[in-house]
């Protein structure tokens, strides 16, 4: 039995909605409820909260939000970030909401403050971006403990990735996001879940965010291995600009430019230019470009806007790999090449529009608007003259492709007497457009031989989800589903056939963590 997500959707998001809802109105319980921000208003994630009346430790989410259970008048809370000047509060009433402003100042490292409250959920600062030295976005993905990547076709070509035993190829297994915009491509031309990332200029981002396997609600298709999620910078305070020179015709520039910066309002243009002939013997070429705007919005406290256009465009030549019986023959160099006509182009342009608005301090809603426009040229040759003695074994993987899609998430945080209960219920929708999607034999970039596959894909997928936290003491389960619903469809234009189906992939999802003491968690 297939369910058409026409008809399971809405009906199954309107009527958990409505249950949210009322349930929000009918729960009522005593607790404490805290908003760590900085100057600007703007929240701050990760702050450490230390009740020091109690011993008691809290942290701030992603909305800058902490839940207090207990809270007595005269507690002191000291308030901690590594990129912020500590802040203490005194409770003088019986106050339900506590506002607490902290106040930029130079990072200081001497001090490893260690907190009983372990996230699973592992973040990558700005800190750690910014004092590791990168050529690109895709090196930053080596941050991730356990990832490595490796390139074997030219500085254009997506990077391949390795993680936890797992040859993910370029982004099968890995599901990455920039902006809340999904990288992986579906049915892509080179392999499903290609994931580039030389769109992304390594000084624009924030933060990383990622987790290892298949345990996160709200990732979905291509979270095997795990999940890598960055966010660019919503601001920029100063003009920026950086010029690198280094061997082998290797330039490189950067500029961010802040064309708004006020309290509620920013927006800023960063540029990417680089190029290199690399280092083999046959010129890489390599020529790249970034553009990027970000903007963000605050309406009121209760609502924020951020939204960013980016376009890429990169072309180059590749030497490819090389039969090391060549080298040992001396018939080429170390550097050499056996076909050097490889390379490709790749175009990507897209947008984005995010909106939080918070319900109340326990509770927000979160829309997200994506479209991405991108075309993809790769020639490669794996077997040189092995099948065709005469012109060679190159192929060539072309497509052109609009993307589109959406994400809607409630949350709720709850305390039921000494018991906290957190909620989350979303829904996702994605739908790939892939024109002239096809396989060719081609020599030296010039003439098609022969057209192995040739047509149009039209793939979409919507899921619905939910995740329901709840701590008892030093317990704390997490039971979440998923349900995928996809929708395949290809024209075959060298049979001149079509054909399409639907299938569904429900994902229950069980999380224990236990916390014996406050420097040990076990999880399952």
């Amino acid at each position: 039995m297939i369910l058409k997500p026409r008809i399971l959707s809405p009906f199954i998001l309107s009527t958990l909605l409505s249950c949210i809802f009322s349930f929000n109105n009918t729960v009522s319980a005593q607790m404490n409820i805290g908003f760590i921000v900085n100057q600007n208003e703007e929240p701050i994630i990760g702050a450490i909260i230390e009740n020091r009346t109690q011993g008691e430790f809290y942290y701030s989410d992603y909305n800058g939000i902490f839940v207090i259970e207990q809270l007595n008048i005269q507690d002191t809370l000291e308030v901690s970030h590594i990129a912020y000047s500590e802040s203490e509060w005194i409770v003088e009433s019986k106050e339900k909401e506590i506002k607490i402003m902290l106040t930029e100042e130079a990072v200081n490292l001497e001090e490893l403050v260690i907190t009983p409250k372990v996230d699973a959920l592992h973040f990558i600062s700005d800190i750690d971006i910014h004092t590791s030295f990168v050529n690109t976005s895709q090196d930053i993905l080596s941050q991730v403990p356990g990832l490595f990547i490796g390139q074997h076709a030219g500085g254009g070509k997506a990077e391949q990735i390795f993680l936890r035993g797992f040859d993910i190829d370029h982004g099968t297994d890995l599901a990455i996001q920039v902006d809340d915009i999904p990288v992986n491509m579906v049915s892509h031309a080179h392999g499903q879940g290609y994931a580039d990332l030389h769109f992304l200029i390594p000084e624009t981002i924030e933060k990383i965010e990622f987790g290892k396997g298949p345990h996160y609600y709200n990732q979905g298709n291509f979270n095997t291995a795990g999940y890598v999620s960055f966010k660019t910078k919503n601001k920029v305070e100063d003009p920026f600009l950086r010029v690198e020179l280094g061997d082998f015709a290797t330039r490189r520039l950067v500029s961010m430019v802040p064309i708004v910066n006020d309290v509620n309002k920013n927006l800023y243009l960063a540029n990417e230019l680089y190029e290199t002939d690399g280092y083999f013997e046959s010129p890489q070429n390599l020529h790249r470009s970034n553009l990027m705007l970000n903007g963000f919005i605050r309406r009121s406290t209760k609502s924020q806007i951020g939204f960013s256009i980016k376009h890429f465009f990169s072309e180059w030549n590749a030497s490819g790999q090389i039969p090391e019986r060549a080298v040992k023959q001396n018939l080429i160099s170390e550097f050499g090449a056996i076909d050097d006509t490889e390379g490709g182009r790749v175009m990507r342009t897209s947008f984005n529009l995010n909106h939080r608005y918070f319900l109340d301090h326990q509770s927000s809603w979160t829309n997200k608007f994506y479209y991405q426009k991108s075309s993809f040229l790769l020639y490669s040759n794996f077997t040189f003259f092995l099948n065709d003695p005469d012109f060679g074994d190159q192929i060539e993987q072309k497509e052109n492709r609009h993307t589109y899609g959406m994400n809607s998430e409630y949350k709720k945080e709850l305390l039921l007497g000494q018991k906290s209960l957190n909620f989350a219920i979303g829904a996702d929708f994605r739908h790939d457009l892939i024109n002239n999607i096809q396989l060719s034999n081609t020599f030296q970039k010039e003439r098609i031989l022969t057209r192995r596959a040739y047509g149009d894909i039209n793939e979409f997928n919507t899921a619905l989800y939910q995740k329901t936290d709840l701590e008892l003491g030093n317990w704390m389960f997490s039971l979440a589903s998923r349900l995928d619903i996809f929708r395949h469809g290809y024209q075959n234009f060298l049979s001149n056939t079509e054909n399409s189906s639907w299938s569904q992939h429900f994902s229950p999802k069980l999380n224990v963590v236990y916390s014996p003491t406050p420097k040990a968690q076990f999880f399952a």
